[in-house]
């Protein structure tokens, strides 16, 4: 019997197995632990690059790829020996990629839950996937991969719940988790990824002083300068080898459509409002549907602008 029913086990290359979710779902933080929730393609790769960045005093360049210092919490390569799994990281805090949403959110103390509008992330998500595929490959159109995987996003077994349905949950639940919890039980920054592009060092310092307690400051001018440095859309371009992704060979063959160990960057083109240029008006209607049965009733905002605007914290 399958341990999380509905498991699709060609899902997202392998990356994800039953065992590695059950484990990350039993996962316990530390107290100094922080999550880095966000929804695929919002700024999941700039954020575990700025925060590692920001922890390594003097800046680090060594490692092949930022999955190996920053890890994905529900990742089977975490669980499975193809990241260390004993109780340190490379420098405190310990940091975790996730994008759980729901009740299977992991009680961290402290989280950084970074949003991007919707449909650009639902574009770029689209253009990840691609990637991976031998050039000239036929993919199924940019508006169906919507349909089938973004607008559904928190409703697949892997990350969210049966009763939620498309990607706004997962932004809903996270501010209702906070809320719930009260600021001693999880501290959480919210960022927006359009205010990283506007300024980062601002965002940044933001990160900065977050992550910093009593008796470890990573909030100094020093180390603010070399994590806006190390996280520009110009070295990540550079260095995208440290960014990117690459199916497992083993894992290869099982992975449906793909049949490639062709790598996917996640540094792609450093732009925002692609969403707008290459989805018709009827699907962002339906993303504005969305947003109006569920970000509406629970932010009160009636846009993703309007919600920026209320929500962004100095």
């Amino acid at each position: 019997m399958s341990a999380i029913p509905g498991f699709d086990r060609t899902y997202r290359l392998q990356a994800l197995s039953e065992e590695s979710l059950v484990a990350a779902r039993g996962f316990k933080p530390e107290a100094s632990d922080v999550a880095l929730a966000t929804l695929p393609k919002s700024g999941t790769t700039w954020m575990q690059q700025i925060c590692h960045q920001l922890r390594c005093d003097g800046g680090d360049e060594e490692f092949t790829n930022i999955m190996t210092v920053v890890p994905s919490l529900e990742d089977r390569f975490y669980w499975e020996g193809g990241i260390p799994k004993d109780k340190t990281q490379v420098a405190p805090p310990r940091l975790f990629k996730t994008h759980f949403c729901g009740k299977y959110i992991p009680p961290f103390q402290r989280s950084i839950l970074v949003v991007r509008d919707p449909a650009d992330a639902c574009v770029s998500s689209y253009h990840y996937v691609r990637g991976f595929l031998p050039d000239g490959t036929q993919f199924m159109p940019l508006e169906a991969f919507g349909e089938k995987y973004w607008l559904t996003f928190c409703n697949t077994p892997s990350y969210g719940e049966p009763e939620l349905s498309g990607p706004l949950h997962h932004t809903v639940r996270w501010l209702e988790r906070a809320k719930k919890e009260g600021e001693d039980q999880m501290k959480l920054l919210l960022l927006f990824y359009e205010d990283m592009k506007e300024d980062i060092e601002r965002e940044v310092t933001k990160v900065a002083k977050f992550l910093s307690t009593d008796t470890l400051r990573l909030d100094t001018p020093e180390r603010i300068a070399l994590a806006v440095e190390k996280s520009s859309f110009q070295y990540m371009k550079e260095n995208e080898d440290k960014f990117g992704a690459k199916p497992r060979p083993e894992f290869i063959k099982r992975a449906g459509f793909i049949g490639t160990d062709k790598g996917s960057s996640k540094v792609r083109d450093g732009k925002s409002k692609s969403g707008k240029d290459e989805l018709s008006q009827e699907f962002l209607a339906k993303i504005d549907q969305q947003w109006n049965e569920v970000m509406l009733p629970a932010t009160g905002c009636a846009t993703y602008q309007e919600f920026r605007q209320k929500y962004r914290q100095d």
